[in-house]
């Protein structure tokens, strides 16, 4: 006898509702910790930062002493906490963790008449450059931390890097750590830091990393702020995001620098130039202001386009700009080296 196979066809509808409740059943891995630096066991001063890292976005999450912060996959705690034992205990929506240190108090530290104050960071990026090459870029950062190397007081730690990954690392790690940390760019910002496209027009790390009360700087050389190099991945709306101002531009080639006083006074290897994408110190609005003029349009404080110039919002972070000049060999790490130590990280 033949045996005859039989096959159940269903309804189109019923397909699309078994469809429909299998892909409802779907649910995403749990979010795990990974790494905690300081590392757990570490000692901690009472104004330490922490940075996590996470294996997916740690949604809700909770810290059982100092303040967190989240972006992406990392997250920053930072203190004040309290001297002793620490176990900081971390919750978010997929689960929880704790973290155990010794914090010093102010009784374990070195006699403050001749303690030398806690100063900021320098990192220099070079991955991505525009108007200017790569190799330019690498003696102006080189040149820089040489000169801050040799800075009043024991110097200022700096360092150079290409990889795009650690400036978002460092930048958490600097974070909310009450000390001004100086970001070198050359004409081109790394996406970790600040998506291309305008990605994320509000609450990138570079944002958050400015809109703390450390006076934080991101310096940029050569070509616009944040524009985004060759392939305009920004262009204007790439300031005007960080800046919140939309009308907020840097048009304006070949338009003459004069040094002003201070200028003549904080750096003295400035010189008289032409820049081409001066800032537009008329088109600030809110908090933003002019804090520290060192070459203008006219010479002096009445400007309406400077560079170098810094520019600060409120009592937040800054944005300077320094020779905003197209394949120009100009001082460019000297002159940023003059601002940082004499002005910046003092």
């Amino acid at each position: 006898m033949k045996k005859v196979l039989s096959v159940l066809v269903l309804p189109l509808a019923a397909t699309l509702a078994i469809i429909y409740i299998s892909s409802c059943g779907f649910q995403s891995e749990p979010v795990a910790f990974v790494s905690a630096t300081p590392s757990t066991g570490s000692t901690l001063q009472q104004n330490a930062s922490i940075t996590l890292t996470f294996d997916g976005e740690p949604t809700g999450l909770k810290v059982s002493a100092g303040t967190a912060i989240t972006s992406g996959r990392n997250a920053i705690i930072s203190g004040p906490f309290t001297p002793g034992p620490l176990a900081l205990t971390l919750t978010w929506d997929d689960g929880s963790h704790v973290l155990n240190y010794t914090v010093e108090g102010e009784g374990r530290s070195t006699d403050p008449v001749t303690a030398t104050p806690e100063r900021g960071e320098v990192l220099f990026y070079t991955g991505e450059v525009w108007w200017i090459t790569e190799a330019a870029a690498e003696r102006e950062a080189r040149t820089a931390i040489t000169s801050l190397d040799s800075a009043p007081g024991g110097g200022i730690k700096s360092h150079l890097t290409h990889d795009e990954d650690e400036v978002k690392r460092w930048m958490l790690q600097t974070m909310h750590n009450r000390t001004v940390d100086v970001l070198v760019l050359y004409g081109d910002v790394p996406g970790t830091i600040y998506p291309p496209g305008n990605a994320l027009p509000d609450g990138s790390v570079a944002e958050e990393w400015l809109e703390t009360t450390d006076g934080d700087t991101i310096l940029n050389h050569a070509d616009w702020f944040f524009w985004g190099g060759g392939n305009g991945k920004n262009q204007e709306a790439g300031l005007q995001n960080i800046m919140d101002i939309p009308g907020i531009t840097m048009w304006g080639q070949d338009t003459p620098m004069i040094v002003t006083n201070r200028g003549k006074a904080l750096t003295p290897s400035l010189r008289n130039f032409s820049s081409d994408r001066p800032f537009h110190l008329d088109r600030l609005e809110g908090d933003w202001f002019a804090e520290l003029i060192l070459a203008s349009n006219t010479g002096d404080e009445r400007a309406t386009r400077a560079d170098p110039v810094i520019v600060r919002d409120g009592n937040l972070g800054r944005i300077a700009i320094v020779y905003q000049t197209q394949d120009e060999v100009n001082p460019k790490g000297t002159v940023a080296a003059e601002i940082i130590k004499n002005y910046l990280i003092k």
